[in-house]
């Protein structure tokens, strides 16, 4: 793993614990299950990376966790959701990463 992915994971997994204590604090605990299955599935890229021997390019790391953790901390912790137009953008946002 190259520092720049390394540093990725860690700022993923600092910003996604405040979000958990957070969910914690605010007693929002439907989202907490949630919040724990999308940490695994973003840090399985990395057990897989190292499993098999590939390479994720960084800015496809950066964008999930940016699309990840905008879900969870704008649209669920602050509840953007309830309005019309963030899961339009959240969704635009991640069919124009995903495409590249």
């Amino acid at each position: 793993m190259d520092k720049r992915s390394f540093q990725i994971l860690i700022v993923f997994l600092i910003i996604e614990g405040l979000t958990l204590v957070a969910f914690l604090t605010k007693k929002q605990f439907s989202h907490i299950y949630e919040l724990l299955i999308l940490i695994a599935l973003f840090i399985s890229i990395y057990i897989f990376e190292y499993l098999y021997k590939f390479r994720t390019p960084n800015y496809i790391k950066t964008l999930a966790a940016i699309t990840i953790i905008s879900h969870n901390v704008l649209g669920e912790l602050f509840a953007f959701y309830k309005g019309d137009v963030f899961d339009k953008v959240l969704h635009l946002f991640g069919t124009f990463w995903k495409c590249r």
